[in-house]
């Protein structure tokens, strides 16, 4: 996926989109917003998972916003 472009991308999701919908009419999106995770410097091609041990409720912690307030001691 990451050596394919946008546009390639977007005529692919429009493809699947309108297959699993059963919509052939259905709209192109107007653009795509994707990651490039194996090439990014800092990820290179990670990925997370939910560790043995941890719960639905750690995911939650996780996905909380940062605080605007660095002495904010979240």
């Amino acid at each position: 996926m990451e050596t394919l472009s946008d546009a390639e991308v977007l005529s692919a999701m429009t493809h699947v989109l309108r297959t699993m919908t059963g919509n052939p009419d259905l709209p192109a999106p107007r653009s795509v917003l994707r990651s490039r995770w194996h090439s990014a410097p800092y990820t290179r091609g990670s990925y997370s998972y939910v560790a043995v041990g941890s719960s639905g409720d750690d995911i939650d912690v996780l996905a909380q916003p940062l605080p605007e307030d660095p002495r904010d001691p979240r």
